[in-house]
């Protein structure tokens, strides 16, 4: 016999700019409409025990989200698109293609659209219809809906995409309005039922070990580079109590249990939510076995300062399969491989449970059908099987199916990489830092404030500051984070730090640029065997940088392609054939997902990762060569790409875990794939 828990967190950051009133972007009405009674449902029509973490910050904005006026997005798609002015209709246009590739390719004509506009080289409504752009915003919400959630009208509309107007455009908006609305009386209904568990996260999504200490993140990482010290352990404590109080008091029932923001845990922050009344907590094995334990299909009773938590740790390999590569499989082989796992674990560990905790909403979209047939027939193996019995932590404990072992210590880290290094270290994240710590020992004494301050302790925005993770939102994320810093000076009835009204996120560089001419088939053998191998290929080169061209390690790129692969060449400011030898070379590729090539003298491989920055794919690297040039291939099948599509890449130099060098410093190159008739093209002109 063997349990098997599912724990599906459920998340989004504060979008609401308090200063405007106004959600700033649509992802609570989006993932509600999507993925949030889809989940739940899929559950309950399987009979499927299995926990729901609801954030309360998420809840909150899901209660206030009260009609579609309240959303920049949707009180625009409200309109009839010859009633936008131009910005308005870009602005439109830009967010009607926020969804992965995968579903848009499942639309002919949305497909259709999606091309039309990465081929465009002038402004966009020059080439794009009033109709046109009518048709992006239906095919964009009709994307955004579960598979459950789609009625007999949905369906029709999704038939006829084409001829469908500013009607079944408004009937798509209020359905998701009325969906995101029923949501949280689902919810309660479920939890009443005893459906499903219900456990919780702290109150704005806070990296709590951060909040207490800053100086934690050095037990991962000694050399980390740290802003001043970050140390208000109360603002952990009201966290950790408000959550539980708030989503006791919405869901009227007692919650029990917590899955920390990010899986970070520390012994102090343990000891807070024991504190705070909550029986059990879960993180990543990955911290479990940094602190001296191997047996991750136990619980364990974390035991300090005379207070008690039941431990559960994530088994990190069957929880990333999920996330990241079963929706590249049919779903029937991806649940054989699931049960096959599940089988294995079973006959070394009899009666222990398995924690499968991941993420809730973002993976479904690369799935087929949204992960409705994957999750459908997930549960009802599990269900058929009778030696796999689906079960929640709170119900295992109850079972006392297996005696805990004991934890005194625990490893302080996140369930990536058992570290803090996302959040916090580089210089970004330590402005951010910097500007929060300020703002908390100068504003402590106004209430009103403080409200503020707690949202600006959430983990999201120091996800998108610094080199780990970038999106087209990095400067909305920025926006908010600040937004929150000055209306809690303002409520103070204090001046705001005017360095507060400029971007952390650092501001674009100059690049001159070459665009390629022909298609190129160069030697990968790190030397510039003939002047006629890169002669096709397209350049850049960095004018401004935060480095005098002097202190440079990179000096310029070139890029190319031939029918079957992207090559890139780096030239360095000095021929040097020893920085690998001392160096790391990081090279990233990202359309809708992120390609990451990591080059050193202990390993090189290439992985593909989510939009959130989970590995999907990793495989060994060896196309390429570096001597007194680094030259490199990657197939366009591996990165997914098609003709006429745009890319991003950018180039790392790192020394262990620190950056030396980025090309450029500080956006992306903007690279577009080009057609098969390239040449041809290319010599008409």
């Amino acid at each position: 016999m063997i349990f098997v828990s599912f724990l599906w967190h459920m998340h989004q950051p504060y979008y609401k700019d308090d200063i405007e009133g106004k959600y700033l972007a649509s992802w609570i009405r989006l993932h509600a409409s999507k993925d949030y009674l889809d989940m739940l449902k899929i559950a309950q029509n399987n009979n499927a025990k299995v926990t729901f973490n609801l954030t309360p910050v998420l809840i909150n904005q899901i209660l206030s989200y009260k009609d579609l006026d309240c959303e920049n997005l949707s009180s625009l798609l409200l309109k009839p698109v010859s009633e936008l002015s131009d910005k308005q209709k870009l602005f439109v246009l830009e967010n009607s293609f926020k969804i992965s590739s995968h579903i848009i390719q499942s639309m002919p004509k949305y497909k259709q659209l999606y091309h039309k506009k990465q081929n465009v080289n002038s402004n966009v409504l020059n080439i794009f219809t009033d109709d046109e752009i009518l048709t992006c915003e239906i095919a964009y919400l009709l994307a955004w809906f579960g598979t459950l959630q789609k009625d007999a009208t949905i369906k029709k509309i999704q038939e006829n995409l084409s001829t469908s107007g500013e009607a079944e455009k408004l009937y798509l908006l209020n359905r998701q309005l009325q969906i995101l609305q029923a949501t949280v009386p689902e919810y309660k209904k479920a939890v009443k039922a005893g459906d499903i568990c219900l456990t919780t996260t702290p109150f704005y999504h806070p990296i709590l070990p951060l909040l207490i200490d800053s100086d934690i993140s050095k037990v991962s990482n000694p050399n980390i580079k740290l802003p001043e010290k970050f140390s208000f352990q109360e603002d952990a404590k009201w966290h950790i109590q408000k959550s539980k109080q708030y989503m006791e008091r919405i869901f009227e029932a007692t919650i029990e249990g917590m899955w920390p923001s990010e899986g970070s845990v520390s012994d102090e922050a343990l000891c807070l939510i024991s504190e705070a009344g909550f029986k059990f907590a879960a993180t990543d094995e990955q911290i479990l076995k940094n602190s001296g334990f191997g047996d991750i299909y136990k619980p364990y009773l974390y035991e300090n300062n005379n207070l008690s938590l039941h431990m559960f740790f994530r088994d990190h390999v069957l929880s990333d399969k999920i996330g990241f590569v079963y929706s590249r499989l049919n779903y029937k082989d991806a649940v054989s491989d699931f049960l096959s796992s599940i089988k294995s674990i079973e006959k070394q560990f009899d009666k222990s449970i398995v924690n499968i905790i991941l993420d809730g909403e973002n993976a479904w979209e690369y799935y087929d059908n949204n992960g409705y047939d994957f999750l459908n027939n997930l549960y009802d193996s599990l269900q058929k099987d009778e030696n796999i019995e689906l079960t929640t932590p709170k119900d295992y404990l109850e079972l006392q199916a297996s005696g805990e072992l004991k934890l005194g210590k625990i490893w302080p880290g996140s369930w990536i990489g058992a570290n803090f290094n996302i959040w916090i270290g580089d210089d970004e994240d330590n402005k951010a830092w910097n500007l929060l710590g300020k703002a908390r020992t100068e504003l402590a004494k106004s209430k009103a404030s403080m409200q503020e301050l707690y949202k600006a302790q959430g983990s999201d925005w120091n996800w998108w500051y610094g080199s780990d993770h970038s999106s087209s939102d990095d400067y909305l994320f920025d926006s908010l984070f600040r937004s929150l810093l000055i209306k809690a000076y303002l409520l103070a009835k204090k001046t705001p730090p005017q360095e507060l009204y400029l971007p952390i996120k650092k501001s674009i560089s100059a690049l001159e640029s070459k665009l390629p001419i022909s298609f190129i088939n160069p030697k990968i053998d790190g030397l510039v065997s003939s002047y006629f191998e890169w002669s096709g290929a397209g350049e850049f080169v960095e004018l401004e940088s935060s480095m005098s061209i002097s202190d440079k390690i990179i000096k310029k790129i070139f890029y190319g392609f031939n029918d079957t692969d992207i090559f890139l060449r780096v030239d360095f400011s000095n021929a040097k054939k020893d920085i690998l030898i001392k160096n790391d070379i990081c090279i990233e590729v990202f359309d809708n997902i992120k390609t990451s090539i990591f080059l050193s003298n202990n390993g090189s491989y290439i992985k593909k990762l989510d939009r959130n920055g989970r590995t999907i794919n990793q495989e060994v690297f060896t196309d390429y060569s570096m001597n007194k040039i680094l030259e490199l291939k990657v197939s366009k099948d591996f990165l997914g790409v098609h003709e006429k599509e745009k890319v991003y890449i950018n180039v790392y130099i790192k020394q262990q875990d620190t950056i030396l060098e980025r090309f450029p410093s500080n956006k992306d190159i903007l690279v577009e794939i080009p057609s098969k008739n390239f040449e041809f093209e290319n010599w008409i002109v």
